[in-house]
C-alpha cells in the first residue's frame, strides 16, 4: 500500500503515512443491512422494525403492498374456484396495519358474495372458497391482535364478522376468536 500524498510505501495496517504524516483513508465497509428511513421523522431505522424509535409510527415496506397486488393478480388468473382456494390457502398474511385492513375488507367482500355462479345456490367448491376466506380472516385477526395489541382492529373484525354472520344467519365459525 502506498502514501495517496507522497507515494511512500507504507504498512497495511498504518493510519498515517511515516514519510510525511498523511492521514491513510481506510475503505469503507460496506454494510449490508437495509434501512429505511420514517415517513413522518426522517429517523434511519434497522430492517424488520416494526415501529420507528424516535416517532412511534408504523414502518410500512412497500414490498407488502406488493404482494396483495400479486394476490389480486393471482386470483384473477385462477382458471377454477379449486386454484382460487389453493392460492388463498397459500398466500401470506400482510405485515402492515393498512395491508391487513385491506386484505380483511376483501375477505369480507367475497365471503359476503356467497354465490359466484348467481345461480342462487352455493355449491360444493364455492363453500370450500368461503371456508378458505373465513380461515385467512381468521389469520388476519390474530397477527393484527399480535402486531398491534393496543389498538382497535379487535373492534374492526368484530364489525366485520358480525356483517359475515349477520348474512348467513348463522354464529359458529369466528365464536373462538372472540371467547
Amino acid at each position: 500500500m502506498f502514501c495517496g500524498k507522497c507515494g511512500f510505501k507504507i504498512s497495511e495496517n498504518a493510519k498515517f503515512c511515516g514519510k510525511c504524516g498523511f492521514a491513510v483513508a481506510k475503505p469503507p465497509v460496506k454494510d449490508e443491512r437495509k434501512r429505511y428511513k420514517c415517513r413522518f421523522c426522517g429517523e434511519i431505522v434497522e430492517s424488520f422494525v416494526a415501529f420507528c424509535p424516535s416517532c412511534k409510527s408504523e414502518m410500512r415496506d412497500v414490498k407488502s403492498s406488493n404482494a396483495i397486488e400479486l394476490f389480486s393478480f393471482q386470483l384473477k388468473q385462477a382458471k377454477n374456484i379449486e386454484s382460487k382456494v389453493n392460492i388463498i390457502r397459500n398466500v401470506n398474511i400482510p405485515n402492515t396495519r393498512e395491508d391487513l385492513r385491506e386484505f380483511a375488507i376483501r375477505a369480507k367482500s367475497e365471503i359476503m358474495q356467497g354465490d359466484i355462479n348467481g345461480d342462487g345456490k352455493i355449491s360444493k367448491e364455492e363453500k370450500s372458497l368461503i371456508e378458505a376466506w373465513k380461515t385467512k380472516l381468521c389469520q388476519c385477526y390474530d397477527k393484527a391482535r399480535i402486531m398491534f395489541p393496543n389498538g382497535e382492529e379487535k373492534l374492526m373484525y368484530k364489525d366485520i364478522i358480525n356483517e359475515i354472520e349477520k348474512k348467513e344467519k348463522r354464529k359458529g365459525f369466528f365464536a373462538k376468536l372472540f371467547s
